[in-house]
């Protein structure tokens, strides 16, 4: 329904040890086949000098949607980089995933490759959507999971137990 519409799959396979990774990737990559706007990206070592940290900064800072639509994650830092960014992130509704996103107000939970795409679809049609889950996302980033929120509590538990000791 979105013309036009590009999709990057970036899921660099860092990991020697998962045997899994190869085989799915290449039944992604037969299922993709030769359609021009599918891009799949695995192996860091084709990126030349350019670097992980760097390709996937540039892909979420010119995406309009993240999709983390993990089976399984932990606090997903991938959620995190794009919600400080200001994007819309659809996320599996999976392990760390929820503790970032709260749906519909600073991204998408979702459960099945249906919703993901209904999902997307919504904030690629609706701009103005995809602009306030952005900022939503953003402020979420600065307000909980930032170092000087974690600073702050460290000190204020210092500041209680310093005073604590003084009564």
């Amino acid at each position: 329904r979105i013309r036009d519409l590009q999709l990057l799959l970036v899921g660099f396979s860092q990991a020697r040890d998962d045997l899994t990774a190869m085989e799915i990737f290449n039944g992604v990559k037969r299922r993709a086949g030769r359609d021009t706007s599918i891009h799949l990206f695995i192996d860091p070592d084709h990126l030349g000098d350019v670097s992980n940290d760097t390709f996937v900064n540039a892909v979420q800072t010119g995406s309009d949607v993240v999709i983390q639509k993990s089976t399984r994650e932990g606090f997903g830092l991938t959620v995190t980089e794009a919600m400080w960014k200001g994007k819309t992130v659809i996320g599996g509704n999976v392990g760390g995933i929820p503790l970032q996103i709260q749906n519909g107000k600073n991204g998408f939970l979702v459960s099945s490759p249906e919703e993901t795409a209904m999902r997307m679809v919504e904030v690629l049609e609706d701009g103005d959507l995809g602009k306030r889950l952005g900022r939503e996302a953003r402020k979420t980033v600065q307000k909980q999971f930032l170092l000087p929120r974690y600073l702050k509590e460290n000190f204020d538990v210092y500041l209680r137990a310093l005073n604590g000791s003084r009564k």
